[in-house]
């Protein structure tokens, strides 16, 4: 066997050079550097060796910022017939390895298992990692484990057609958001908009500066049967030429119904409108001075922002993310399938105080409303369904899902709030739009044309 000591890098040099990479990185568009990598207590004593493994980054641009993220290993030999996985490094005790993604490794998935599926502290070094389980029930031996390709922020492990443990990767101190709310709502009048908490997983570790940090890795939860991507059901229901309006009520309910639950987690509180109002039209500023065809529409727009400024309003804790792709339809009969709503990790670009932050339900419900409207837009452009029956395809939706989650219909006071907020949102896609994909501008700065009319009455941001 070639003497790799002279030439093999280590782990940490190897995984510097691939998290960049990943998909789930958030940082891909700045210049980081793993500046260290530290091993939670092992799984398992021989090779193969599962090791969930802390990577510190810095960057370039701001060299007091520092993130941590999750990396989930598998240590093989050099010559295991699994091959190299993400190459071949040199392990500080364990030599020359095979060094592989946990989340993709069929071994991995199996010791992975045996940890959710028990309430056990590891210890090591300084460092910790414990399972918490809630809910043991449903958990059998030999649960097969595949990971599941269709995320992006973290990684999620699928076993069989019973649980999914979802790593977060990048880590926040403290709580998971995900899990707190599951824990919150689990066993209460939402618990069936959500799925079942089984357990979760933490850890806390000490960096090379001596600093002591303590997070949430990952939660272990119900797999939902025949579960379909909200926004991939929306589009077949327009491919099909289906009306969505009674989906889209119940998603209201649903959506309520989950807001009810979560004002049990931290209280209620006052949102202050003079504030939120600058706030907006500093956004709406900004957005205008990147996006030239906002330029017509300013002064309408930032009109339409000020009623807010006399009014206080209700805050709580919120989804802060709310739109088609974070909710599933789950079943397969018509008559007895229903809503999940997922994710409640909240904006992604948002600090993790920013998004504990109390907010208002109008936020959740005007990311549905634009959520709807995308859907008309993308079925237009892009499943060339005919524009007249999208456009009135989102028009019921939209008044559907207002009516069931506002029950009584909205006030005045509330029609302005909501009207503010589906244009603080249709501006920040705007600003989105002309970075990324400047085909699909036309369908926000279309919303915030007609929400910078004059009529109050609310019609979800029509085109």
């Amino acid at each position: 066997m070639p003497n790799h000591q002279s030439r093999l890098s280590g782990v940490t040099e190897l995984i510097g050079a691939k998290l960049p990479a990943a998909r789930w990185f958030a940082g891909r568009n700045r210049e980081a550097t793993v500046t260290g990598l530290t091993a939670l207590p092992a799984l398992t004593p021989d090779l193969p060796v599962v090791s969930l493994e802390i990577a510190e980054v810095r960057y370039a641009d701001d060299p007091d910022a520092m993130d941590h993220y999750l990396v989930p290993l598998c240590y093989r030999a050099p010559a295991d017939p699994a091959g190299p996985g993400l190459g071949i490094a040199e392990h500080p005790r364990l030599g020359p390895v095979g060094v592989h993604d946990a989340t993709a490794d069929p071994y991995a998935a199996d010791v992975l298992l045996d940890l959710v599926a028990s309430d056990r502290e590891l210890v090591s070094h300084g460092a910790s990692l414990r399972s918490h389980l809630v809910d043991g029930s449903a958990l059998r031996p030999g649960l097969p484990g595949r990971r599941f390709g269709g995320e992006q922020s973290n990684t999620s492990l699928m076993f069989g057609d019973v649980a999914m443990l979802k790593f977060f990767r990048r880590l926040e101190a403290g709580d998971n958001l995900d899990i707190e709310v599951h824990r919150a709502l689990g066993g209460g009048p939402a618990a069936g908009r959500i799925a079942t908490l089984f357990g979760w997983l933490d850890a806390s570790w000490i960096d090379r500066d001596g600093t002591i940090h303590e997070a949430d890795l990952a939660m272990f939860v119900e797999q939902l049967p025949h579960a379909v991507d909200g926004w991939d059901f929306a589009l077949d229901c327009l491919r099909r030429g289906e009306d969505f309006s009674a989906y889209a009520g119940s998603l209201g309910r649903a959506l309520r119904e989950v807001h009810d639950g979560l004002l049990g987690l931290g209280g209620a509180s006052v949102r202050d409108g003079v504030e939120e109002a600058a706030a907006m039209r500093t956004r709406l500023g900004t957005a205008v001075a990147e996006v030239d065809q906002l330029s017509a529409l300013h002064g309408a727009l930032d009109s339409r922002l000020s009623v807010l400024e006399p009014l206080d309003y209700p805050a709580q804790r919120v989804h802060g993310d709310f739109h088609l792709g974070q909710v599933l339809m789950v079943g397969r009969d018509p008559a007895t399938r229903s809503w999940r709503i997922i994710d409640f990790e909240g904006e992604p670009l948002k600090s993790f105080a920013e998004r504990r932050t109390p907010d208002t339900v109008w936020r959740d419900v005007a990311g549905m409303l634009r959520s709807l409207d995308y859907a008309g837009a993308y079925a237009i452009r892009h499943e060339q369904t005919d524009s007249a029956f999208a456009q009135e395809w989102v028009s019921r939706a939209r008044e559907a899902f207002v009516a069931a989650y506002s029950e009584d219909g909205l006030d005045s006071d509330q029609q302005r709030i909501l009207r503010a907020y589906l244009i603080d949102k249709a501006v920040y896609e705007c600003r989105y739009e002309a970075r990324h994909r400047p085909e699909w501008l036309p369908i926000p700065l279309a919303a915030l044309a007609a929400l910078a009319g004059t009529d109050d009455t609310f019609d979800g941001g029509r085109k």
